[in-house]
């Protein structure tokens, strides 16, 4: 396998539905990595990040890529960036210089988080593989010979349980629960397995019957905050990366000429 060229310094903002990831990439490794809510304050978000530069020395040299789901917060999290001094900010977009081909309609309506996963696949020298972010959403998506083909998009165990409780008369606002059991003896404990174990099983089943239409060198990588709910239900080899966009977005950065 052939590993994608990496920035080797580069901060990389991973805006999504539920939390913000920041993460400082000093001398070609996750020197420091900061986690906060979206919903965030600005002072909370500007304070992050200046603790999050604190691992390195350069500071405002280094550039920045915000890759965002929710473009509301992109505009403030800019500011707050520039804010601290940082010269260099990107907006990660559909039409950057990704390491696959996009074999898809509309590529403009695709989630830079599923892109920058795909980007991911390629940074490890895959050329065919799935990778399976398992969030507030869960995506599945397939890069086949060096083409993104497209993916699955489901809603993530929370939004599970959010719709059953906004759409019942009577069941309770619950969180979900990775050790839920098998079998609910009660209505707590069989919503919470009615959610986790259904999904968790049938996303492996899906990724097996995508990855059978692929090269028996294809990789297989879960990433997202639940990913290791999902894991024990995969028969063979999976690979949980939880830094998978990361890599991703530096095979972007170190093809990108900032100015």
């Amino acid at each position: 396998m052939n590993r994608r060229r990496l920035a080797r310094d580069v901060v990389v903002i991973d805006i999504g539905n539920s939390k913000i990831e920041i993460s400082v990439v000093a001398a070609g490794r996750v020197a420091g990595r900061i986690r906060l809510p979206t919903r965030s304050r600005p002072v909370q978000l500007a304070a992050a990040f200046r603790a999050a530069l604190t691992v390195t020395a350069r500071h405002g040299a280094l550039p920045v890529l915000i890759a965002s789901v929710v473009p509301g917060a992109v505009e403030s999290l800019t500011r707050i960036v520039r804010a601290c001094g940082v010269r260099h900010v990107h907006r990660v977009r559909w039409d950057d210089p990704w390491p696959f081909v996009i074999a898809v309609r509309n590529p403009s309506t695709l989630g830079v988080d599923r892109l920058a996963n795909i980007a991911g696949l390629c940074a490890l020298g895959s050329r065919d593989g799935i990778a399976i972010d398992v969030g507030t959403a869960i995506t599945i998506d397939v890069l086949r010979h060096g083409r993104f083909e497209g993916g699955l998009i489901l809603p993530g165990f929370d939004l599970q349980l959010g719709a059953l409780r906004s759409r019942t008369a009577q069941l309770p606002c619950l969180e979900w629960n990775a050790a839920a059991p098998r079998i609910g003896r009660d209505t707590v404990a069989a919503l919470q397995a009615g959610v986790l174990h259904p999904t968790a099983a049938g996303v492996a089943a899906v990724a097996a019957r995508l990855g059978a239409d692929l090269p028996a060198t294809a990789a297989l990588i879960l990433t997202g905050g639940a990913a290791f709910a999902v894991a024990p239900w995969f028969a063979g080899t999976v690979r949980q990366e939880p830094g998978l966009m990361t890599l991703g977005l530096q095979a972007v950065a170190a093809q990108l000429r900032f100015k």
